[in-house]
C-alpha cells in the first residue's frame, strides 16, 4: 500500500514537471517571437460569466470576504482605469517587461490569449486611505491588455466598494 502511494506521488510529480517544463518552453518561445517583432497584436480573452470565474484557481489568494460578494462590470476604459490607480506609473503602454513585472507571468498571460484562452478579469478595490483604487488581482493581465492597446477592459469589484470605484471610475 505505502509503496504504491509512493509511485503514485513521483507518477504525478513527474507529471507535473513535465507540464511545467512546457509551459516554461511555451513562454520562451513567445519571448523569442515578442523580441522579434512577431507579435505584434494579442486579443484579450476574458470570463464574462460569474459561472465561469473560479478565484480559488488564482495563484494569490483574495481574501475570501471581499470576493463573496462583487459585481462584473463587462466595459471600462482601460486609460481611465489606469489613471484612477494608485500605482499608475508602473503601467507603461509602451514596455511590457520591466523590474515590476514578473516576466513568466506576462508571458503566461501571452501564451492563454494566444490560444483563446479567456482569463479572470482584474479586481479593483478602493484604497479609502489613498482616494485611489488599486487592482488587488489581474494587474499582468491588465498591463498585458493595456500594453496591446486594448480601450476597454472588464473589472470586477468587490460589493464593498462599488459605490467608491463606481465614482472614481465614472461608471
Amino acid at each position: 500500500m505505502v509503496e504504491e502511494k509512493l509511485m503514485e506521488f513521483w507518477e504525478n510529480k513527474r507529471i507535473e514537471d513535465e507540464k511545467r517544463l512546457k509551459q516554461y518552453e511555451d513562454c520562451e518561445n513567445i519571448k523569442s517571437k515578442f523580441l522579434q517583432n512577431q507579435i505584434k497584436e494579442v486579443k484579450a480573452v476574458w470570463h464574462l460569466d460569474k459561472k465561469d470565474i473560479d478565484f480559488t484557481l488564482q495563484p494569490d489568494k483574495l481574501n475570501a470576504e471581499l470576493i463573496a460578494d462583487y459585481i462584473l462590470i463587462e466595459s471600462v476604459k482601460t486609460d481611465v482605469l489606469i489613471k484612477s490607480l494608485q500605482n499608475k506609473d508602473a503601467y507603461l503602454k509602451n514596455k511590457l517587461f520591466s523590474d515590476i513585472w514578473d516576466e513568466y507571468n506576462i508571458l503566461h498571460i501571452i501564451h492563454c490569449w494566444l490560444n483563446n484562452q479567456p482569463l479572470i478579469p482584474p479586481t479593483i478595490m478602493f484604497n479609502k486611505n489613498l482616494g485611489e483604487c488599486m487592482a488587488v488581482d489581474g494587474k499582468h493581465r491588465l498591463n498585458v491588455a493595456y500594453h496591446f492597446g486594448h480601450e476597454f477592459l472588464p473589472i470586477i469589484i468587490p460589493k464593498t466598494n462599488y459605490d467608491e470605484v463606481k465614482k472614481k471610475l465614472d461608471l
